[in-house]
């Protein structure tokens, strides 16, 4: 009887371990705490984690929509653009975001 429980205390044990092993394995979020829309640079941009950038992104499309006064989202348009953002930034590190993400929303 006690090898069952061993064995039942090994199976769970490898459960949990696989269980949390892809929270291991994510990328370390940056914790942001006050953020310059004038400064802030592609370089920055792009050392963001996967869902930083997803989060960047869909503010600065609403940011300029916002400015632009849209009241509606096309969104395959605005996926294109964020393509478009992502090579400029790429190509130009440099730059600050807000300004690359006007010029390609024109």
């Amino acid at each position: 009887m006690s090898w069952r429980i061993f064995f039942i205390v090994i199976v769970v044990g490898i459960m949990a371990v696989a269980g949390s092993s892809p929270a291991l394995s994510q990328e370390k979020s940056t914790k942001w705490t006050l953020v310059d829309l004038n400064t802030l640079d592609c370089k920055t941009y792009l050392k963001m984690t996967g869902e930083e950038r997803e989060t960047t992104v869909a503010f600065y499309h609403g940011f300029v929509s916002g400015m632009k006064k849209e009241m509606t989202v096309n969104v395959p348009l605005l996926s294109e653009i964020s393509d478009k953002v992502l090579d400029q930034c790429i190509d130009k590190p440099n730059e600050v975001l807000l300004k690359v993400f006007q010029e390609n929303r024109k």
